[in-house]
Formats: structure tokens, sequence, C-alpha cells
């Protein structure tokens, strides 16, 4: 997220949404996301929240709650992030409230990593909606996360760029697979939500209900981010996987490196010399530097191994991320010997591999505390779909 100040305003609306009107209704919204994979199990909703793996815990908890910030309530259709703004909108900047504003008129669906550019970008395509797919800056994301993935996410424009809401959920591609019908199944056959009540139980489409009554396939994802939470816990299970597969695989402490060089000459001539660099391949407008150079005939997929990629060569300070930071002195020697007459001297941005538990339920920061007890006197949310 590269709105300023913008988690902070998010933990801000959190806590408005637990207060005044709101404060009844944010346990019983909360556990709608675990309620239909808690029975699956045949367990009470409390002892199956309390079973399940960390990290799979708090990426739930990150879609429930960004669903429970934009879902309407009430018979004006309120959201909290629209009653935050208008009572203490004030105590919030211009990009902030920009920004959460765009968060509440975001859905959840479902999307494939259809291209990424390590540590800098991914490109998205929405499997439910379709359209043209959307390249999101993310670097951190983008580090880890392989073309092929399926993610349940929440995308929304902060001035023009496109943004990733922190409620991320990865699918394999049976469960991404299952959403999938489960979608065609609601825009074809259901209008309300009550008819959705069975859609995680099973892998068999939900009974039918009432048409749609014209809903588009927005209006219709709006009222279904509980399933994507849901059809995410049966996906994984209650076993864990994820970041901490992730971690032992690669280890917590590798890190990355990110050298950026103001550049000062042509870019047609570093563009030039990085074509002919011979440790250095050019595919899809990109520019990789590789362990060694390649044999003639050799594709990118046969080739040695990669070890950092190229950004900016259009446009701002020219990048190198390093995908091992013990290389990054042979890297500036390697810029240094190819482009010193066009490029400054370099700024450098390192992170860890277990910072990125940050964007997807970090154990250092305090978690957000898991669903309470139901309470008897909560006022029952009334769900808009549309």
């Amino acid at each position: 997220m590269s709105v300023p100040g913008f988690e902070k305003a998010l933990r801000r609306a959190v806590d408005w949404g637990k207060r005044g009107d709101w404060a009844g209704l944010i346990d019983d919204h909360m556990k709608e996301h675990f309620r239909v994979a808690g029975a699956a199990d045949d367990v009470e909703i409390d002892d199956y929240i309390e079973s399940l793996d960390e990290a799979v815990h708090q990426l739930a908890v990150r879609a429930a709650l960004d669903d429970y910030l934009t879902c309407e309530f009430f018979a004006a259709g309120e959201t909290v992030i629209t009653d935050y703004l208008k009572r203490r909108g004030w105590n919030e900047s211009v990009p902030r409230k920009e920004a959460l504003t765009a968060l509440n008129d975001s859905v959840m669906s479902l999307y494939e990593v259809v291209a990424v550019e390590p540590a800098n970008s991914l490109t998205l395509r929405d499997l439910l909606r379709g359209g043209d797919p959307v390249t999101v800056e993310d670097r951190k994301s983008a580090a880890i996360t392989p073309v092929g993935q399926r993610l349940g996410l929440r995308l929304f424009r902060w001035r023009g760029k496109p943004q990733i809401a922190r409620g991320v959920l990865p699918f394999s591609r049976k469960g991404a697979d299952k959403m999938r019908r489960l979608f065609d199944s609601v825009k074809s056959r259901l209008g309300t939500r009550a008819d959705c009540e069975a859609v995680g139980s099973a892998d068999d489409a939900p009974p039918a209900g009432r048409p749609s009554d014209g809903l588009d396939d927005t209006d219709l994802l709006r009222g279904m981010a509980y399933v994507f939470t849901t059809v995410f816990l049966l996906d994984v299970g209650s076993d864990g996987w994820l970041w901490d597969d992730v971690l032992a695989t690669l280890g917590s402490d590798r890190e990355f490196v990110d050298l950026r060089y103001p550049v000062v000459g042509s870019r047609d001539e570093i563009r030039a010399k990085l074509a002919a660099a011979r440790c250095i391949v050019a595919a899809d407008d990109k520019y990789m530097w590789l362990d060694a150079a390649p044999q003639p005939g050799e594709s990118v997929d046969d080739a040695p191994p990669i070890l950092g990629l190229f950004h900016g060569v259009d446009a701002g300070p020219l990048g190198l991320c390093l995908l091992w930071a013990d290389r990054e002195q042979q890297a500036r020697a390697m810029v240094r010997d190819l482009l010193g007459g066009f490029v400054g001297p370099p700024t450098v941005e390192r992170w860890k591999l277990g910072d990125l538990c940050d964007e997807v339920g970090d154990r250092d920061e305090a978690a957000e505390p898991a669903p309470g007890p139901a309470r008897d006197d909560a006022e029952q949310p009334a769900r808009a779909v549309g």
C-alpha cells in the first residue's frame, strides 16, 4: 500500500467500528466468516477459530475486517468507513480519506497472477468479472508471488493507481475452481445472502433461490465476501501452510536489496548497453541479470539463475532488485562497469523475507483480536446484496 499512513487510518476505522451503534455488530459479523467452515469440521465456532494456524487465522481475519468496514448496515446502507469519515474524517489527511473512500467502494473478487516483475509489480486478471488485466505496483508481494497463483482480494484505485487491500486470500487451483463455480451459480440462480448459506459446505452448487433481479457481477460480489473466506478456510483446512512453508523453505532472514540509480545519461544508450551485456537477458521488455552468460540458443527458462531484475528503464530511477543480498558488491561493480557514465550513485533499500508477513499477517505486530463470544443482545446486521 503506497498511501502514507493508511494502515493507521484503517486501525482507527476498525476501532470506530467497535464503538457506539457498531459495538453489537462486529463479533457476529466476523464469526459469519468462520461459521460454515467450523460447521464442516463439526466443532463449535470458538473452538474452530482457536484451532486455526496463526497465519491462516490472520489472513481470514484481515479479509473479514475489510468486509466489516465496507459492508452496508442499517436501513440507510451506512458502512463503518462512511460513518467514520462523516464523524471523524477531520482526523485524516485528504489522501487517507480518498483511499478509505475507494476501499469502501471495493468488492472481493478472484484474481489470477498472470505476470510478475519481481519485487516491483503484479499483473492480475479478474477470473469472475473479466476485463483487462491490471498491473499493481507492490514490490513486497511481487517478490514472492508466483505466476499462476489465484488470490481472493480487493482492488481499488487511489489517485489513478490500483491498490491491493490488506485482506488477501491465496487459493489452490481446486479452491479457485470451486469459488468460480459458486459465483456462477449465485449469478444465475440466487439473489439473497440467505440463499447462499450452504455454499461452503459441499462441492455441489447451492440450492436454487429467487433470480438475481438484474444485479450485475459487482453487486453480487458485494454480498459474497464471507463466501471467499469460507472457501479459503475449507481449501487450506486448519493444518496451516502458507507463510510457515515459505519461510521454512527460503528462511525468514533472507534479505532482498534494491539498488536505485539516478539516470544522468541517455535512456536509449542504457537500453542498448543492457541489451548488449552477455550476462543480461531481455525478455518481454524486462532485463534480467543472470549468474552467467546463457549459451547460444538457450531459452530463458534454461538459462543460469536470475540474480536480479532491472526496473525503471523507461522512467524514473534505474533500479536493480537483487534476489540475493550477498551479490550486492558484485552488482554494484557490474553496473559501474556497464553504465558508469549514465547513472549516479545509488540509494539502497533492504528488507527481509520475514518482513513480508506484514502484508499477510505479521507475527511481530499486535494481531487483531480473534472474534469473541457472541452477545445475546447483539443487533443482527441487515446485509445488502446490491
